[in-house]
């Protein structure tokens, strides 16, 4: 029997040391041998007591003499741990670092906010802004996160139109922090520099975890003229998936999305959201069988095969063999695989109704139906259907 370069530590307390070690080395610093070690604990198997890694899913781009020696400071030795035992630690230590390293994110995007949201107004041409927010739509329209603010936005520009009085929007901060960096800075920018709209804070949030209630108040500058102009920028609403979330428990969101599920499916469905941390966005594809009967259930396998191993390592799924429920860790994560799908099987996505006049050949049906789903709490979940996630046209 070989034995892995390197000695192993003394004990499993250093084990799970060097584990939060390596965890904290993906998280912060996003290692790729670190990313490595994580996936192949977090995807090892069981059997007959024992815990085994699949050190040949090792990317060919990495060394695989570097994993080996990671694994061995965390007791893992020619792909076996040492103290099976203690896998739910590991486990149990992987998801505290995670949460641990999103409350600090949490905390900088805070931060960047409240400097965000006090700088000071540029001066632009009605044309300009105009330029800027179709820049804007173009960038996040297709962005199930950026809907329920690219909406909200509307209905207040129509509320505006021909009144005396200013409209006001009242939402959450972490409605601008929730969808990542960019989103935030695109879209503070967008309100407070290109529009000109002003605010003040309702209810000061003393968690620091869902930021202020604060109201915001459209620019006394902008002319009826120019928002009716701004009003047309925007793609129709039909275009925007129905996003407002539905918060609920887990068990009954299932139930909701899986309306002809039995009792132990929907418990197996449950158990497949075990280890992912609150706000991880969850896709839930639940089959079309109209779909299917056109082009056959292997052609449907191949293309739910492909959400949950697109853009990820060799032997590695994000769906734990489900077909249906595919964990991301974050949103950009889903959609880059949702893009590169698009393109591996552009028969999955289909023409929106508007549409299929104009394009008598195209593909009419969806693979399937999308839901997004994310935890807020410990038993809270939100959920909401996205009406364009397969839309082709």
């Amino acid at each position: 029997m070989t034995m892995a370069s390197g000695s192993p530590p003394s004990s499993d307390k250093n084990y799970i040391s060097e584990w939060e070690q390596i965890c904290l080395e993906f998280f912060s610093n996003n290692d790729k041998d670190a990313e490595a070690v994580v996936g192949l604990v977090e995807f090892a198997s069981r059997s007959n007591g024992e815990i085994k890694v699949n050190i040949d899913s090792i990317d060919k781009n990495l060394r695989k003499e570097k994993i080996e020696e990671l694994l061995v400071k965390i007791g893992i030795i020619n792909g076996v741990m040492l103290h099976p035992q203690e896998y739910d630690k590991y486990l149990e230590t992987k998801r505290k670092v995670r949460s641990e390293f999103h409350r600090e994110k949490a905390t900088e995007l805070f931060k960047e906010l409240d400097k965000l949201l006090h700088s000071k107004p540029a001066k632009y041409t009605p044309l300009h802004r105009l330029s800027e927010l179709k820049t804007y739509l173009t960038q996040y329209k297709t962005s199930v996160g950026a809907h329920p603010f690219i909406k909200g936005l509307l209905h207040v520009f129509k509320l505006q139109l021909h009144q005396s009085t200013l409209a006001s929007w009242t939402f959450l901060d972490n409605t601008l922090t929730q969808n990542g960096i960019d989103f935030m800075r695109a879209t503070v920018n967008l309100l407070v520099n290109v529009l000109g709209f002003t605010h003040t804070i309702q209810e000061v949030d003393e968690s620091g975890e869902q930021g202020s209630l604060r109201t915001w108040y459209i620019s006394s500058s902008l002319s009826d003229f120019e928002i009716s102009t701004l009003i047309k920028a925007f793609p129709k609403e039909s275009n925007l998936s129905n996003v407002k979330a539905t918060e609920s428990d887990l068990e009954e969101a299932l139930t909701k999305i899986f309306p002809k599920a039995s009792n132990n499916e929907i418990k197996r469905y449950k158990g497949l959201f075990s280890d992912v941390e609150e706000l991880d966005p969850v896709l839930v594809i639940v089959p079309n069988g109209r779909w299917i009967a056109q082009h056959s259930q292997a052609a449907y396998n191949n293309v739910m095969n492909s959400f949950a191993t697109v853009n990820l390592p060799a032997n590695r799924r994000r769906d734990k063999n489900s077909m249906c429920v595919f964990h991301f860790k974050d949103s950009e994560e889903l959609y880059n695989a949702r893009d590169a799908i698009r393109t591996i099987h552009p028969n999955a996505f289909f023409v929106q109704p508007a549409l299929q006049a104009q394009i008598p050949g195209g593909q009419f049906e969806p693979v399937g139906t999308a839901w997004c789903v994310f935890k807020t709490g410990e038993t809270k979940t939100d959920f909401a259907h996205d009406s364009v996630f397969f839309v082709l046209f």
